[in-house]
């Protein structure tokens, strides 16, 4: 068994996932804030595709 290529194929799969997770942590910051004050939580630069609730959402219809 060739140990070079044994050795390039494990530096290759922890170099891989290095970069995988380097990527994934810059992707996942964001500019958002949050301000807490008393059990709300007010948050600004986050973006969802519909509603963000633990339990009840209540809509106000015009």
């Amino acid at each position: 068994m060739d140990w070079v290529a044994v050795g390039s194929f494990v530096a290759g799969l922890i170099g891989g996932y290095t970069i995988k997770a380097v990527m994934t942590i810059r992707s996942n910051k964001s500019s958002g804030k949050a301000e807490a004050s008393g059990a709300s939580v007010a948050q600004s630069g986050n973006v969802a595709g519909g509603h963000v609730a633990g339990r009840d959402v209540k809509i106000n219809h015009k």
